[in-house]
């Protein structure tokens, strides 16, 4: 088990365990638990996205998440390990979730679907 050798706190290690789609029972677990997502909340069936941000105008930053996903009803989850408690943490997730829903429309399209994130310490 992968988790017996490696520190699910290291970014390597915490993107093996919940990044690979083999796992994806555990990354569904793991979300339904961490955001308290009840009944008919739940995640039953999600795929793994790619964690590349990539910006349209080259002089901009390209992020890279350390899991994103989108479950069966369209909703994203962005999953950020963090073990530092930096300053900045609040800013740069609300910088990743903007960054979401500026890729989500395309010309012609009104309706966004939820990008949702929780800080659990």
């Amino acid at each position: 088990m992968l988790g017996c050798y490696l520190d699910p706190k290291n970014d390597y290690a915490f993107r093996r365990i919940f990044g690979d789609s083999k796992r994806e029972p555990l990354l569904r677990r793991f979300l339904n638990s961490i955001l308290e997502l009840k009944d008919d909340m739940q995640i039953e069936h999600l795929r793994l996205a790619d964690p590349h941000q990539v910006p349209k105008l080259k002089d901009y930053k390209e992020t890279v998440l350390d899991v994103r996903c989108i479950d069966q009803r369209g909703r994203e989850f962005i999953v950020e390990m963090q073990l530092l408690d930096k300053n900045d943490f609040e800013q740069r997730v609300l910088y990743y979730v903007a960054k979401s829903f500026v890729r989500q429309l395309k010309k012609g399209e009104n309706d966004l679907y939820p990008v949702l994130w929780t800080r659990k310490l």
